[in-house]
């Protein structure tokens, strides 16, 4: 359930507004941004980053 909130938080944010993946992750209580990521990864099928910067 977190994790599918911080995809969509993700999807929705504006990284030129400043917002980060680390900060996405620590707002929906994952504050270990390694882990986020392979979790995210493994869910998504890429990273985090990917998703928040549109590429």
């Amino acid at each position: 359930m977190r994790l599918s909130h911080a995809h969509q938080a993700l999807l929705a944010a504006d990284p030129g507004e400043g917002v980060t993946v680390t900060g996405i992750a620590a707002r929906w209580g994952f504050h270990h941004p390694g882990r986020f990521a392979a979790l995210y990864r493994e869910c998504y099928g890429h990273s985090p980053h990917r998703t928040l910067h549109g590429s």
